[in-house]
């Protein structure tokens, strides 16, 4: 069993619903990457339950955008606002 944590801020998170994803230097569609980190494999104790133990991985996942034309990676703090049409 995987658990993932993400490490989202509030802005970002607000960003990563609303804003269109579109690059703020060619105009493209963006395409969603996420990035997996492993931080802990085997035996750990659950958060919400203190006598719980379960079997698997740990991820933190990171979340950016990758522009197909231009070959950027765009971070979620460079989205720009754009209207939508």
């Amino acid at each position: 069993m995987s658990h993932y944590e993400y490490e989202v801020t509030f802005k970002e998170l607000y960003r990563l619903i609303v804003f269109k994803k579109v690059c703020p230097f060619c105009q493209s569609k963006l395409r969603r990457i996420n990035e997996d980190v492993l931080i802990k494999k085997g035996w750990f104790e659950t958060e919400y339950v203190d006598t719980m133990y379960t079997y698997g991985k740990i991820f933190r996942r990171k979340i950016h955008y990758c522009c197909d034309v231009c070959d950027k990676y765009i971070e979620l703090r460079q989205l720009k606002k754009k209207r939508w049409e």
